[in-house]
């Protein structure tokens, strides 16, 4: 009767995010505007990384409003889209969510068959996540399609079901969005799963982005494609700008560690290698706490959380990659059986930097009705916990999931994954 409650209430909560978010799509998508315009260009020959000749693609595809931040996204993503480039706007943008929420349900379905719980949790977290990502779905963001992809593809990695079939989602979601499954491929290599089709899978990644670049470089009209491409990238980071991620930017949803050490420091060389020393300081220790574990799907999922955290902090990453936190549900399975009380903080603590982004503006609101937010927000410790709550809650994420191994035993991983049998 409970497994059948809960059924009912992830059903309940899938359809809301296709609903809602399909809906949202069909009225305006404004995430997919710079990548559907991107796709067109590298279909018709122009370069997508001209604002100006960006706009005219969208435009005839779709007349009336424009409005894009300079397009940043790697050739492979808009080589990856160019099937959808022929379609209009909103046509392509329904597919686009009606694709990318169909697959992060499937990814939902596909981690749910690998645990053998009978927890509340972990189903109110899943289906908890769905409602918040329904407007993120609606905007069209390719993250959701690029961690869906990556989700099921790296479960099937670890469960050693259809290894091929896998090894092509993570292909196509290092294609979608690189900075997404990057880091676990490389896990996979380190750690020996199915190395050969890991392998694979980072060379089906590269093969999108020689592609993007070779069509780019065929047509006389996009050869100048690299150096626009720069500018956009040194434009988006100038103080005040939208990917900037020092306090001169009013902006919130940036997740990296860069966020924080720009507040104590000054300078961007010293910000920026203040960011890659916390971050290998990290990794060390994940790679100590490691030692722990031997091989084998169960422990391979106790492994992947700290380091998908550690994927978010070095490099640029605003708070929608966090979806990809979502592997971390069969630890939270695992350690709900042992340690109710550190597993229900897990759950609640993965949930925040996704939850972070439609709190932050209401927080902000109320503080300023009972104190002046200039200055509140010159003390750094406010300005952090109001306008940058990302990183923070992702180090704290990252302390969670090295506590949660070091608690965690082999005997009782093997007892909360179950591996599928497929006749």
């Amino acid at each position: 009767m409970r497994a059948d409650l809960r059924i009912v209430v992830f059903t309940l909560s899938a359809i809301y995010f296709l609903a809602v978010g399909t809906y949202k799509a069909s009225h305006f998508s404004g995430d997919f505007i710079a990548v559907y315009a991107g796709a067109r260009c590298l279909v018709q020959g122009c370069n997508p990384y001209d604002p100006a000749q960006l706009q005219r693609q969208y435009t005839s595809a779709q007349p009336g409003f424009w409005f894009a931040h300079p397009p940043i996204y790697p050739p492979s993503t808009l080589l990856a889209l160019s099937p959808l480039a022929q379609l209009p706007f909103r046509a392509a943008s329904v597919i686009w969510a009606l694709l990318g929420g169909s697959l992060l349900i499937a990814a939902v379905l596909v981690l749910w068959v690998t645990r053998d719980d009978s927890s509340w949790v972990p189903t109110l977290l899943v289906s908890f996540i769905l409602i918040l990502e329904a407007r993120q779905l609606g905007g069209g963001n390719p993250v959701t399609l690029a961690c869906a992809l990556a989700v099921i593809g790296t479960t099937l990695f670890l469960i050693e079901r259809y290894v091929p079939l896998a090894a092509g989602l993570l292909a196509l979601s290092l294609a979608v969005k690189p900075q997404v499954a990057g880091l676990i491929i490389l896990y996979l290599l380190m750690r020996g799963v199915s190395r050969r089709w890991a392998a694979v899978s980072l060379g089906g990644g590269l093969a999108f982005l020689l592609g993007g670049i070779l069509i780019l470089e065929m047509h006389p009209g996009s050869q100048h494609w690299f150096p626009s491409l720069r500018a956009n990238l040194a434009e988006c980071v100038l103080p005040g700008h939208i990917n900037d991620p020092t306090p001169a930017n009013p902006q919130g949803g940036l997740a990296n560690l860069q966020t924080l050490t720009s507040v104590f420091l000054t300078n961007p060389k010293a910000w920026n290698e203040a960011a890659l020393g916390i971050t290998l300081v990290l990794f060390v220790l994940w790679i100590v706490v490691l030692k722990k574990l031997e091989d084998g799907a169960p422990n391979h999922f106790l492994a992947l959380p700290p380091l998908l955290v550690l994927s978010l902090l070095p490099v640029y990453h605003r708070s929608c990659d966090a979806l990809i936190l979502l592997l971390s549900v069969p630890m939270i399975a695992m350690i709900m059986r042992s340690h109710k009380v550190l597993g229900t903080w897990l759950a609640l603590a993965t949930v925040l930097p996704i939850l972070s982004d439609f709190t932050v503006g209401p927080i902000i609101s109320a503080t300023g009705h009972f104190w002046n937010l200039r200055e509140a927000v010159s003390h750094r410790g406010v300005f952090i916990l109001l306008m940058r709550p990302w990183c923070p809650e992702l180090l704290l994420l990252f302390g969670l999931y090295v506590i949660a191994i070091r608690l965690s035993s082999p005997r009782l991983a093997e007892s909360c994954v179950r591996i599928p049998i497929m006749e």
